[in-house]
């Protein structure tokens, strides 16, 4: 019985090809340009352009794409974002700020990160702040 199991196992692992040769490492310089991937929730804007919307270090981190994929800064001065709070009876917001290339929230996010976010992108400041656009992300972060 156990010389069996061997015997099968050592065919599976030649079928496989686990038991081949080892490959030569893959280096970054090897792999073929790809499509640029953006990190988090994808949010496709109305101009073609796209949001990524994450939790990094606990807050959110919403960035900005152009129609390419690529990052760029954000276009707009403020983002509130709502979500339902997992562990009690109401909603959390959050006004996301200018922090380097993205816009960061100051309000920590607590696990898990299944529900759908309420997103409001602003542009001005106090009473001239208007809503530029609005989106329901369903964020499974």
């Amino acid at each position: 019985m156990k010389h069996t199991f061997a015997l099968i196992l050592a065919g599976f692992l030649a079928l496989t090809g686990l038991w081949a040769a080892p490959r030569p490492a893959v280096t970054p310089a090897d792999l073929p340009e790809g499509e640029p991937k953006i990190l988090g929730a994808v949010i496709a804007r109305a101009d073609g352009s796209f949001l990524g919307l994450q939790v990094v270090a606990g807050n959110f981190k919403l960035s900005f794409y152009d129609t390419k994929k690529k990052a760029i800064a954000p276009n707009v001065s403020q983002a509130r974002a709502t979500w339902p709070n997992p562990r009690g009876q109401g909603d959390l917001r959050t006004m996301l700020n200018l922090s380097e290339n993205a816009l960061v929230g100051a309000k920590p996010v607590l696990p898990p990160y299944t529900y759908n976010v309420r997103l409001v992108l602003l542009q001005g400041t106090g009473e001239q702040q208007q809503v530029v656009e609005s989106f329901v992300v369903p964020f499974r972060g």
